[in-house]
């Protein structure tokens, strides 16, 4: 065996061999040294609209560390490449997940790196399905203002946006360097109750790895805490449901941290976080279809305290998104059919009625429902619902006229 390999194999073992830490996985302060832009033409896998060749623009940035703050000393000065591609390529750019989307030479960041035992060499971790599982999906994160700038933006201070993210690897370094697994399960715990940290997703996450029975009780105290906001309650619920499925599953205590990320008192993270938690954890079958409808429910109505949506837009994303498991489709049927007439937000009644479009792109769930569309286009005055519902009805019963509106005039969007 090499020297070399018997020396990476070191490397990739975690400290203390730690039940919080994943092995392999290392995060650097690493500096562009060089960046090597390449053009080429290439056939791009799937269908390409129109017959000119396919096109694409990316190069290759070289790296070196500078600084470990999760891993071990012997890492610094370890070269690695990445590659990059323009954001202008669009969704291209997901047929190549080893590519981020830009590396500008000179400039420092913080890089998550792996050996890659096939090619014996060091990597940056951008697998999309491990790093948001540990919700490290935003790195890296690289001291420079293109990695915050936006179309049509103004000035960014790249110093202060960076500072946040140099706490979390502070965090990491402190984490590394503790004496034992219980002094790491202390930190990781601090950090997951500070939700102002940007590390707590990651540490909470880590907290599950373990899944130690003190930590999970602690994470169940924190997640109800009334006060406790930002992303970090989604990352919770995601740990107590794989640890603790019986007792956190159908309990109270989740049904309240739910209705909390839908209501009038959540901030707009909260809000932008619990929509996609509570898709992913129904069709994972974290959670039944009777609470997550509840909880919309309670939303809409301003029930158990909860107080009306400022902003519906949670509330019209988990409506919309996707169609729902076929044991609960009459279910959802129902909930469509209902909120299609949310007389307080046309997002909320669009949201539904293509809830409904989706059901009829699969399969109905009984068999009143073409009726039951039919009755609800000829009550509604929202434009956007009738022309959702019109597109069911004209593809399923094109031989048959579509009532007109029988209330009042429609008006484009409806009342909001």
């Amino acid at each position: 065996m090499s020297l070399t390999l018997l020396v990476a194999m070191i490397l990739a073992q975690p400290p203390s061999e730690s039940a919080y830490l994943p092995p392999n996985l290392f995060l650097v302060r690493a500096k562009a040294v060089s960046v090597a832009p390449v053009q080429r033409t290439e056939p791009l896998p799937g269908s390409v609209r129109g017959t000119r060749p396919a096109f694409t623009i990316h190069g290759t940035g070289n790296l070196v560390v500078a600084h470990v703050y999760l891993g071990p000393d012997a890492l610094k000065s370890i070269e690695f490449d990445c590659g990059f591609r323009p954001p202008q390529q669009g969704s291209i750019a997901s047929a190549h997940p080893i590519l981020v989307s830009f590396i500008e030479k000179g400039a420092h960041g913080l890089w998550w790196i792996h050996y890659d035992a096939k090619t014996k060499q060091y990597r940056p971790q951008l697998d999309l399905m491990s790093m948001t599982d540990l919700h490290l999906e935003n790195f890296p994160i690289q001291d420079h203002p293109r990695q915050w700038a936006t179309i049509g933006g103004g000035p960014v201070d790249a110093v202060a946006k960076f500072k946040p993210w140099l706490a979390w690897a502070v965090a990491a370094e402190q984490l590394h360097k503790a004496a034992s697994d219980d002094d790491r399960g202390r930190l990781l715990l601090k950090l997951a109750a500070d939700d102002q940290s940007l590390a707590a997703p990651w540490a909470i996450a880590l907290l599950g790895r373990a899944s130690k029975p003190a930590d999970i009780a602690a994470l169940r105290r924190i997640a109800e805490v009334e006060s406790y906001r930002g992303v970090n309650q989604p990352a919770i619920d995601e740990v107590l449901s794989k640890a603790d499925p019986e007792g956190w599953g159908k309990s109270e205590a989740r049904k309240r941290t739910i209705r909390r990320w839908l209501d009038g008192r959540a901030d707009s993270s909260l809000s932008s976080s619990g929509s996609p938690r509570l898709t992913r954890a129904y069709f994972a079958k974290d959670l039944d279809a009777e609470t997550l409808l509840a909880a919309v429910d309670d939303a809409l109505a301003g029930r158990n305290g909860v107080q009306q949506p400022k902003n519906y837009y949670a509330v019209a994303r988990l409506l919309s998104e996707r169609p729902p498991r076929e044991s609960d489709r009459q279910r959802f049927f129902e909930q469509f059919v209902k909120n299609a007439e949310y007389p307080h937000s046309g997002d909320v009644r669009e949201a539904a009625a293509i809830g409904l479009r989706h059901l009829h792109n699969h399969k109905w769930p009984s068999a009143d429902h073409y009726q039951q569309v039919r009755a609800l286009r000829a009550r509604s005055t929202d434009a956007k619902v009738i022309a959702q519902l019109d597109h069911i009805l004209g593809r399923a019963q094109p031989d048959k006229p579509i009532p007109p509106p029988q209330n009042a005039p429609m008006v484009p969007g409806g009342p909001r």
